[in-house]
């Protein structure tokens, strides 16, 4: 089994990431719901700015480096923070990212149950996040994990 450790980011790997941050979570909306790019970067600089003001020392979230927990290698990150959701306090889980060439060993997982652990740590018991349609190999591990999908988003452009 692959075993990760979640430590707390750094202000600055949190200055490193949150530039690549802002482009990628844009690209996402570009890609998967049309939003002309200006516009995107726009609105998760904003969205960004306003979730995380003290950055990685906001209260209430978990910026974390995900390590290899035998070598101490990084092998992505993770962010989550509690929230008061439809269901009561929970923990919303805005991204669960392995690097590129660690994909496909089980750090996925790992991260997850690492993150199940910190937000029972916190004294939540509910946990939600958002996963893209096409993503089926992230779909099947939260499955896996016990997670249930609630609904799909959709949109028609009326141009």
């Amino acid at each position: 089994m692959t075993t990760v450790r979640l430590r707390p980011m750094t202000n600055e790997e949190f200055d490193g990431w949150l530039p690549w941050a802002i482009e990628d979570y844009a690209g996402e909306d570009v890609e998967h719901k049309r939003v002309e790019p200006g516009r995107a970067r726009e609105n998760m600089t904003a969205f960004l700015e306003s979730a995380l003001p003290r950055g990685p020392r906001t209260e209430g979230h978990r910026l974390s480096i995900v390590e290899d927990a035998d070598t101490g290698e990084r092998v992505g990150y993770t962010w989550w923070g509690e929230r008061d959701l439809d269901a009561g306090p929970a923990a919303w889980v805005y991204d669960v990212y392995i690097d590129e060439p660690q994909r496909g060993k089980g750090y996925g997982r790992g991260l997850m149950e690492a993150v199940e652990a910190q937000v029972r740590e916190a004294g939540l018991a509910r946990m939600e996040l958002h996963v893209w349609v096409d993503n089926d190999r992230a779909i099947s591990m939260y499955r896996s994990l016990g997670f249930v999908p609630a609904g799909m988003e959709m949109f028609k452009p009326l141009d």
